[in-house]
């Protein structure tokens, strides 16, 4: 689980680099990065309310189906299914480019399961 968990973080700092620079202010992906790797953590570690918390405020600064998808999985763990599930289908009905990142593939194919 520790390894999955810093698989997962270590895509997550990947991703923040591929945004254009005038996209996103250095802060912000910085922060969303911090917040989406303790999201993340808080997740594993069965903290679901703390995650979601956490996962929803790096989505606000940075677009990313990682975080969707982890916010859709905390709201499942919370018992939210309406919101989990209109949260899996906001992740569908993200448009990848050809060239997009790994990690946003699996995320989505992920959020499919």
């Amino acid at each position: 689980m520790i390894r999955r968990c810093a698989s997962l973080v270590a895509l997550f700092a990947g991703l923040c680099l591929v945004v254009p620079a005038s996209a996103q202010s250095a802060a912000d992906k910085a922060t969303a990065r911090t917040l989406a790797t303790a999201g993340i953590e808080d997740y594993e570690a069965g903290k679901f309310a703390e995650a979601l918390d956490k996962v929803s405020r790096a989505q606000e600064l940075f677009d990313a189906p990682i975080h969707l998808l982890y916010i859709a999985r905390a709201q499942e763990k919370l018992g939210r299914l309406v919101e989990s599930a209109e949260t899996y289908r906001k992740l569908e009905r993200v448009k990848l480019d050809a060239g997009a990142p790994a990690a946003f593939v699996k995320a989505q194919a992920d959020g499919q399961r």
